[in-house]
């Protein structure tokens, strides 16, 4: 059963951000009370009726089922994310249509080269490429915003979050990535291109070890 909540946060959401906003939902495989691929269709059918645009894992899915609830729920756009771990296994695993983006989690997928395999085969299938994060906000945003620029993703959820801490950010001397008007843009320097102020780190850490 849908839950009311459900609906009444995706209708609230939408209201805040606009008719123009793309609005993912990320369920986490939460949807675990239906008895058919038809029923949770209703239920994501729903949230879309609500101003959801996409969501992410609804259920525990085989790749298959995937592609039939894909089927099912029309305008919406599902984007698988666990089928993706990890890359090496995903390449030979997932088909196309599972969804309209394929969600990858640079720090979950084993291989960034396997990675940019696999983001080249769900391109040539004609389905939109998403980089997450590791609920990070430190070091490895500005590296998976650069990898996120190479594969042509369509959005990328690795950024910086101030409103969550500040105290990295402080830190950061200079770095390639940078927001444009809500884009993500570069400036290419030698490796990653971030420098940081290890001492000031230090010293607003509880602790740190050298290797």
């Amino acid at each position: 059963m849908i839950s009311n909540l459900d609906q009444q946060v995706v209708e609230q959401v939408r209201k805040v951000m606009g008719p123009d906003a793309f609005i993912l939902g990320d369920v986490n495989r939460g949807y675990t009370s239906f008895d058919s691929l038809d029923d949770l269709a209703v239920i994501l059918r729903s949230l879309y009726d609500h101003g959801l645009d996409a969501c992410e894992d609804p259920a525990e899915l085989i790749n298959r089922q995937w592609v039939e609830l894909q089927e099912k729920v029309d305008g919406l756009a599902l984007v698988p994310d666990r089928p993706t771990r990890t890359s090496w296994l995903a390449l030979e695993s997932l088909i196309p249509d599972m969804g309209r983006y394929y969600n990858m989690h640079p720090a979950g997928l084993g291989s960034i080269r396997h990675m940019i395999q696999v983001t080249e085969q769900i391109k040539q299938w004609g389905h939109g490429i998403m980089i997450g994060d590791a609920s990070l906000i430190g070091p490895g945003c500005s590296a998976w915003q650069q990898i996120a620029i190479g594969v042509g993703a369509s959005w990328v959820e690795a950024i910086e979050k101030p409103q969550e801490s500040e105290v990295f950010l402080k830190a950061i001397i200079s770095k390639s990535t940078f927001q444009k008007h809500g884009l993500i843009t570069m400036q290419p320097k030698p490796g990653f291109g971030l420098e940081v102020d290890d001492q000031f780190l230090r010293k607003m850490a509880d602790d740190y070890c050298s290797l």
